[in-house]
């Protein structure tokens, strides 16, 4: 079995570089943006991911550009399914026009 390297939740960034170091609370944050803090701390904890709607809340109030955290949260769950299921996804042969031509 292969081992990885841990992958960093969105909300473990969202705490390492920007709550932390800032001084901030999820009570301050979600006073600020309107998400609730037990929203804030499931996604800390990783055990939700980032929305749409979320994501614009928090950029919007840490002056980060839209979809910085949904691209975090689509780049953590695209690296955990490929490592999930490596071998399935090794096995599909690539779509090749020529041959259907054929």
């Amino acid at each position: 079995m292969k081992k990885y390297i841990e992958l960093d939740t969105v909300g473990a960034v969202l705490w390492e570089e920007f709550i932390a170091p800032l001084n901030l609370s999820v009570e301050n944050i979600g006073a600020a943006t309107g998400i609730l803090p037990a929203r804030l701390r499931e996604i800390i904890d990783g055990a939700a991911p980032v929305t749409a709607e979320i994501d614009l809340r928090l950029t919007k109030f840490l002056q980060l550009s839209a979809g910085y955290f949904l691209r975090l949260q689509a780049n953590y769950e695209t690296l955990r399914a490929k490592r999930k299921f490596a071998a399935q996804i090794m096995k599909i042969i690539p779509f090749s026009r020529a041959a259907a031509l054929v």
